[in-house]
């Protein structure tokens, strides 16, 4: 019955505890057990405990989220040609120079054109995924 409750000086106290607490734990509960149950499906129990314990806030995030930097020479090597294109091929090299002129933000748009993404993963362009999962 906390709404019923008037503020006063005696529980202003309590009531910023209190409230505190729904902001940041309550009012979100069901949405991180939303997040705990979808690690759980790729990852055990004892893997998340193990992250936990062995891994930094960055770390994870990093792990999760990718790269925010692009390694130019590491997408040109990891990029698998289809349908009579190489690497040497003219638009082909053409398209690199034009890579390497861009601004960060202009590479992440495109990397998020190309893959569906903006970061680069974890693991780095070696771990890119294509569309059809190749």
């Amino acid at each position: 019955n906390g709404a019923r409750m008037p503020v006063t000086v005696k529980n202003v106290s309590k009531y910023i505890d209190l409230y505190a607490r729904y902001r940041i734990h309550d009012s979100v509960a069901k949405q991180v057990a939303a997040v705990r149950a979808g690690f759980l499906t790729r990852m055990s129990t004892w893997k998340c405990a193990l992250v936990r314990h062995t891994c930094t806030i960055a770390e994870v995030k990093r792990m999760l989220c990718g790269h925010r930097d692009i390694n130019v020479q590491s997408w040109k090597v990891h990029t698998q040609y289809k349908g009579g294109f190489t690497a040497e091929t003219p638009c082909v090299t053409w398209f690199w120079e034009l890579i390497e002129l861009m601004s960060l933000d202009e590479r992440q748009r495109m990397l998020q054109f190309c893959t569906g993404s903006s970061r680069v993963p974890s693991e780095g362009f070696g771990d890119l995924s294509s569309i059809n999962g190749g």
